[in-house]
């Protein structure tokens, strides 16, 4: 496999209202960890590519890395307040 298809930038996560979750998809571990945007773009700039952290990322619990880890999008839950 080549990579991580491109899906946007850490800045453009940001701006869209997301939260990105890092799951590990390797038989039996399912470890996952929510990412803190705001650190991520503080040491390596809004134009940082998702891809890029997915490429980067491994697994504290496996220690599995890309393909077995994926990424997910959900909106940030501000409990009715934007």
């Amino acid at each position: 496999m080549t990579g991580p298809r491109q899906v946007g930038t850490i800045g453009s996560t940001i701006a869209d209202g997301l939260h990105l979750t890092i799951y590990c998809d390797q038989f039996g571990c399912r470890n996952y960890r929510t990412l803190d945007l705001e650190d991520l773009k503080t040491r390596y700039g809004q134009d940082f590519r998702v891809a890029d952290c997915v490429g980067r990322s491994k697994c504290s619990k496996c220690g599995a890395r890309w393909p077995r880890v994926s990424i997910r999008f959900a909106p940030i839950d501000t409990g009715g307040f934007r």
